[in-house]
C-alpha cells in the first residue's frame, strides 16, 4: 500500500481522491487491532514512556517490519503520527482513559516505579500535562491534580481536627500505604508534602455545623 503511494506520488499522479479513501480503511495493524491511519502513532524511542503508561495505538512492526521508518512521509500523509513532540496532549488523553482515572494501590505503585527506576528522561511536556489534570483520588472524594492533593504524614496530625485536606486515598482500594515509598516521584509531579505553603489548599471545618 505505501509503496504504490509512493509509486503513485513519483509518477505525478493525483493522490488525493485515493489518500482520502485510504485513511478512512481500517486496514492498518496495530498495537490494538486493525485501525485506520489516521491519530496512529510510528514508535520511536521519544515514545518509550508513553507506551508504558498508556494504550496509544501504535503501529505493529512485527507486522511491517522495520523497513517501514522509510516510509514516514507517505504515513503522514495518511495521518499517522511520527514524533511525540507537539503531540503529547493525545499522550495524555489516553493516560487519562486507560490508566490515570483507574490507579488503584497496585497500578499505582507499578507507575511511580516506572517513573523511579526508568534511565529515559520523561517528557516535560507530558509531566506538565499530569500535573495539571485531575487524576488522584483524594479522601474528600473526587479527584484533584497533584499540586491540589497533600501526602499524609505524622506533621499533618496537629490539623486535622480543624481543618478538611486533600489529602491523597491511601485506603487499600486505591493507593495504598506503599505510596510513601515514592515521595521523591511524588515530590516531581507537585504533590505537597510538607506542612508549609498549604494556604491555598486549606478549608476549616466550620465548628457550629
Amino acid at each position: 500500500m505505501l509503496s504504490f503511494i509512493k509509486f503513485l506520488k513519483q509518477n505525478s499522479r493525483s493522490l488525493n481522491h485515493f489518500v482520502s479513501r485510504i485513511r478512512e480503511g481500517r486496514w492498518l495493524k496495530t498495537s490494538h487491532g486493525r485501525r485506520s491511519p489516521v491519530g496512529r502513532v510510528l514508535y520511536n524511542e521519544e515514545w518509550k514512556i508513553a507506551r508504558q503508561i498508556s494504550k496509544i495505538p501504535f503501529i505493529d512492526e512485527d507486522e511491517y517490519g522495520k523497513e517501514i521508518h522509510s516510509f514516514k512521509p507517505k504515513l503522514q500523509l495518511l495521518g499517522v503520527i511520527i514524533d511525540f513532540g507537539g503531540n503529547y496532549q493525545m499522550v495524555v488523553d489516553n493516560i487519562l482513559s486507560s490508566f490515570l482515572s483507574s490507579l488503584t494501590a497496585e497500578n499505582g505503585a507499578a507507575f511511580y516505579r516506572k517513573l523511579k527506576r526508568t534511565s529515559h528522561k520523561f517528557p516535560s511536556r507530558l509531566t506538565m500535562c499530569i500535573r495539571k489534570v485531575n487524576w488522584l483520588r483524594t479522601r474528600l472524594g473526587g479527584y484533584r491534580s497533584p499540586g491540589s492533593c497533600i501526602l499524609y504524614g505524622p506533621e499533618w496530625e496537629s490539623i486535622c481536627p480543624f481543618t478538611l485536606l486533600p489529602f491523597n486515598d491511601e485506603s487499600d482500594n486505591f493507593y495504598g500505604k506503599g505510596i510513601h515509598e515514592y515521595k521523591k516521584e511524588l515530590k516531581k509531579m507537585g504533590i505537597v508534602l510538607e506542612v508549609k505553603g498549604i494556604h491555598a489548599l486549606l478549608f476549616f471545618v466550620n465548628e457550629d455545623n
